[in-house]
């Protein structure tokens, strides 16, 4: 299952990010910075951590994802 994170450090994901990836390696988590941000498309997860405040673009598409369901 892959999960997308978006972090403004990913330095600060790399707990969230090896408890994902660790054991049985069920779930693939990618952490990006916001302006990384690749298509949402494959993901069944994408997760904000630590980001102070997303662009309006990047708002734009995470409510986008959020009401697609």
């Amino acid at each position: 299952r892959k999960i997308l994170t978006i972090s403004d450090d990913p330095d600060d994901a790399a707990a969230w990010q090896d408890s994902h990836n660790f054991g049985k390696q069920e779930f693939d988590c990618e952490v990006v910075t916001p302006d990384k941000v690749p298509d949402f498309a494959g993901y069944e997860a994408v997760t904000l951590l630590a980001v102070r405040a997303p662009d309006g673009a990047l708002a734009d598409r995470l409510t986008k994802y959020v009401e697609g369901g």
